[in-house]
């Protein structure tokens, strides 16, 4: 559930009572789900877009409302790592890093996740994993 600001919509607060109900009457807990990002909904029933980072929003406000282990987002790097791979040959994954520093590297410029994305996670402590879907062991 989010505002009516088509191309930039934010979640409303009602939204995680919303995600937490429709998860939790509509699918199995055994089963993974498969979930498209980016695309809401404003009160009135039309559809809305999220801005920047909506993907990773949408995953993480799942992810918080349901109260998961875990959330994972699917990249095209093996998480986040210590550099911009585009500009530096050598950058590493880096193991762990805090949501303050997952946002602060947003913040200047890192790509791979969107500070509003980790607002959810953070509110309910989950873990967000950066995966790679071309390397996903």
């Amino acid at each position: 559930l989010t505002d009516a600001n088509f191309g930039d919509a934010k979640l409303l607060p009602s939204s995680e009572d919303a995600i937490r109900n429709a998860f939790e009457n509509r699918v199995d807990p055994d089963v993974v789900a498969i979930v498209t990002g980016f695309i809401g909904h404003a009160p009135d029933g039309k559809i809305t877009t999220l801005g920047r980072g909506g993907s990773d929003l949408t995953a993480t406000a799942i992810g918080a409302a349901c109260r998961l282990d875990e959330i994972q987002v699917w990249k095209d790097v093996d998480g986040i790592l210590s550099a911009d791979p585009r500009l530096v040959a050598d950058a590493v994954p880096v193991d762990d890093v805090s949501y303050d520093e997952a946002s602060e590297l947003a913040y200047f410029g890192a790509q791979v996740l969107h500070p509003i994305a980790m607002q959810p996670a953070m509110k309910y402590d989950v873990p967000v994993r950066v995966k790679n879907s071309y390397n996903p062991s």
